[in-house]
């Protein structure tokens, strides 16, 4: 069990990216000044994250005549720093656009808790 709190370490010492994490509530909010609704969010962490891109899998589908590879990208947190949930919003420090989670990974003697992501473009 030493080996994996060292592994730990390690792995906390690899993220060196600030960011929070919001997760809808089910809520919208109504703004005046833009005349829009927005969902409303509860902040369920603030720290640092690791981003993670995966090499290209063997996927390429074809829509609309173009043909496309599927990357994975990761988020690392420290271990056990919040209970991520499927749909909770990344927005990491210095990004253009934030992350939502679309699956967690569970491990055996896991070194940080990883969640796969997509990045949110609207």
């Amino acid at each position: 069990m030493a080996a994996v709190r060292h592994r730990r370490r390690r792995a906390n010492w690899l993220m060196t990216e600030e960011c929070v994490v919001d997760r809808p509530t089910g809520e919208s909010e109504y703004d005046p000044k833009t005349h829009e609704s927005k969902p409303k969010v509860e902040r369920v962490y603030t720290g640092k994250c690791r981003l993670r891109q995966q090499t290209s899998y063997g996927v390429a589908p074809t829509d609309g005549g173009h043909t496309y590879e599927i990357q994975t990208t990761e988020c690392h947190f420290p271990w056990r720093a919040f209970d991520a949930k499927v749909n909770d919003v990344i927005t990491v420090t210095g990004w253009r656009y934030p992350f939502r989670i679309r699956g967690l990974i569970n491990m055996t003697h896991a070194t940080a808790m990883r969640v796969l992501v997509d990045a949110v473009v609207d």
